[in-house]
């Protein structure tokens, strides 16, 4: 079943770990960095686009697309921990 705010939203699904060390998920079809370090998210499905959310430079540390189910990055395979830890 689909998730109503993929359609509403945006048809990707994110994560973006902030400098409070809060996490926030939020559904955009684009997100982009500008140059003064800033992050915002978009919907750019419809007639217009519109900015659905934006953070200051500073506020956020990192920024991925999710599995919608469990918040992972989708683009990781796995990833291995070193001998030891």
């Amino acid at each position: 079943m689909a998730n109503p705010n993929s359609a509403k939203y945006g048809q990707y699904y994110w994560r973006i770990d902030l400098t409070s060390g809060e996490v926030v998920h939020a559904h955009a079809d684009e997100v982009e960095i500008q140059g003064s370090g800033a992050l915002v998210l978009r919907k750019t499905s419809g007639e217009a686009p519109l900015i659905l959310l934006a953070f200051a430079s500073g506020e956020w540390k990192n920024v991925r697309a999710a599995s919608a189910l469990d918040g992972h990055a989708i683009c990781v395979d796995h990833w291995d921990q070193p001998e030891g830890k």
